[in-house]
């Protein structure tokens, strides 16, 4: 149980790390847009905050109502509302909604601004292949997401990423259209000028601060996702119900095809299927990995202890 807690440490420590990296990435693209065009800059940080209000707005609306499906209730689910009940007991945090997800796919994710206003979903297909000690490592995994703030700090380093990225590509859009344009005399030139000065500027921030962005989000996210194993191993006070949990999804045939959505990417449990050396660009560590580091956590040898 020791080595658990240190690996929590660990785990919290690389994600603070790999956070403020990535708020750094945040902060020198818009000293560079900044002191290269104040008005411009001016009108990206009213754009900006614009953005992010619709985005938390946005999964607001999302972790109350869910992607699909219907709320779990003690009439229609008992036996899975009382596993929420006792593991949120032992989180001390408020029981989320539950809500149920007809996708035959096996996968469960959680969703919020903060522990009182966040819900979890469970597929149909989850519930299908997931017997009750399976069913409460992924319950206690999804809870500890929203326990550990996960569920907030997905959605605003997701809305970084994405503003990164808006800005980026659409200020080299705007720099090449001033480039081409056909119009003549001494304003269109100087107009071509500024045009070039923006595909540098901008193609310089698209060729950096986009791929070293998705780095550090993805790397945040894997740490998420330890540290979320850890926490449904320390709730439960016995790893072998995820690890098994964990070992029926890595059946290829269950895979969950990627979303357009990386929001939802990072908070499935059973995430996109990806190659060991693709790691790197991936919000899910392997299954193999977070089952190993479970078993060296709890000093499991082939999922017995």
């Amino acid at each position: 149980m020791k080595l658990l807690f240190v690996q929590i440490a660990r785990n919290r420590r690389n994600t603070w790390i790999a956070l403020v990296v990535y708020i750094c990435i945040l902060i020198a693209v818009t000293l560079v847009i900044g002191m290269s065009s104040p008005q411009l800059g001016k009108w990206i940080a009213i754009g900006s905050i614009i953005y992010f209000v619709w985005g938390f707005i946005r999964m607001g609306w999302l972790s109350y109502r869910g992607l699909a499906g219907y709320e779990l209730t003690t009439e229609n689910a008992p036996e899975i509302i009382e596993l929420v009940e006792g593991l949120c007991l032992a989180a001390g945090i408020p029981q989320p909604k539950v809500l149920f997800d007809p996708d035959p796919l096996p996968n469960a994710y959680a969703l919020g601004w903060d522990p009182k206003h966040a819900s979890i979903t469970l597929t149909k297909g989850l519930l299908e292949i997931m017997d009750k000690r399976e069913l409460e490592g992924v319950i206690a995994h999804e809870l500890a997401h929203i326990r550990n703030y996960d569920t907030r700090l997905t959605i605003t380093t997701n809305l970084i990423l994405n503003l990164i990225v808006g800005i980026s590509l659409g200020g080299l859009l705007i720099g090449a259209g001033m480039v081409v344009n056909k119009s003549r005399g001494l304003i269109a030139l100087v107009f071509r000028v500024l045009g070039l000065g923006l595909v540098i500027l901008f193609g310089l921030i698209t060729l950096v601060a986009i791929p070293l962005g998705k780095i550090f989000y993805f790397m945040i996210s894997r740490q998420r996702e330890y540290l979320a194993d850890a926490g449904s191993a320390e709730l439960t006070r016995n790893p072998d119900g995820l690890i098994s949990a964990l070992s029926k999804l890595k059946d290829p045939a269950l895979a969950m095809p990627p979303s357009h959505n990386m929001v939802l990417n990072a908070a499935y449990i059973n995430g996109p299927k990806m190659n060991s050396l693709l790691e790197l660009f991936s919000d899910h560590p392997t299954l193999d990995k977070r089952i190993l580091k479970l078993q060296e956590a709890f000093g499991v040898n082939n999922g017995k202890q």
